[in-house]
């Protein structure tokens, strides 16, 4: 009996389960395994790809975005076959949708995208490893599986392109600020296209999303909301601000050793 309840829980979504319910709770033993998991997979995806030559470093690439590709269609393979499909598995949360330039990096190798993945992939994904929001899910739950596998390839294929010597350049920050802003529109708009087809059919369960939270709060938007008290969707205005601290943070080193290495570079030449 015990037995068909695991099985049963395995193939169970978390509104199935219930949101609020606590299979497993952040920084508790199952976290931190994840986030050990999450070190291991990162740092020996980043020594292969260091000291492998050009052909074994297209390989990687693959192999990170086929385990991507692959848990994508397990998940919506599933979720499908046990009828418990919701519009918001679609990868267009943030996260989600750098699959798509993660994909776009292995066929045309951009140093653009690799900035769209550095910038936004890295903070976006490790977001997500330090407070998840699968805890409603047992380890053993297929949800779990996904989320925490997806998530943890996803902060280390940026991390692999730092391993192997690419350097962020935030000259490229405008292209990337641009696509964001692109999705944001579309997203945006589908995520009310959405709340009223909710309404119009009264199946909030298959129409319900939040596509990179444009909706409603969660994760830390809901701290900042309510530290702030913002009223409504309100919270939205205070994104730019927050995504340009995080570049702020995330490119600031680069420029720094860029210029003590223009200096350096001066230095010899005077000197010379």
């Amino acid at each position: 009996m015990n037995n068909l309840v695991l099985l049963a829980k395995f193939f169970m979504t978390r509104r199935t389960i219930g949101d609020d319910t606590k299979a497993w709770s952040w920084f508790g033993l199952t976290h931190w395994m994840l986030l050990l998991v999450t070190v291991i997979v990162a740092t020996v995806f980043s020594i292969l790809y260091r000291k492998g030559d050009l052909k074994r470093r297209r390989i990687l690439e693959w192999v990170v975005v086929g385990a991507m590709l692959f848990l994508e269609v397990w998940m919506f393979t599933i979720s499908i076959a046990t009828n418990q499909f919701e519009i918001g598995f679609l990868p267009l949360q943030l996260c989600g949708i750098n699959i798509f330039f993660c994909l776009a990096y292995c066929i045309w190798h951009k140093d653009w995208i690799a900035d769209f993945l550095y910038s936004l992939g890295i903070f976006g994904a490790l977001t997500a490893l330090l407070v998840p929001t699968w805890t409603s899910v047992p380890a053993w739950n297929f949800i779990f599986i996904f989320s925490s596998g997806y998530h943890v390839f996803l902060i280390t294929f940026p991390i692999m392109l730092l391993a192997g010597g690419f350097k962020p350049n935030f000259k490229n920050l405008w292209k990337v600020a641009v696509s964001l802003v692109a999705m944001g529109v579309v997203v945006f708009g589908l995520n009310f296209f959405n709340a009223y087809m909710a309404e119009k059919t009264n199946n909030y369960v298959l129409w319900d999303s939040n596509f990179m939270f444009l909706y409603r709060p969660e994760s830390i938007l809901v701290t900042l909301k309510n530290l702030l008290h913002l009223p409504g969707r309100t919270y939205i205005f205070t994104m730019p601000f927050l995504i340009a601290i995080i570049w702020a943070i995330f490119y600031a080193p680069w420029i720094i050793i860029d210029k003590i290495n223009n200096k350096k570079q001066s230095d010899i030449k005077l000197n010379a």
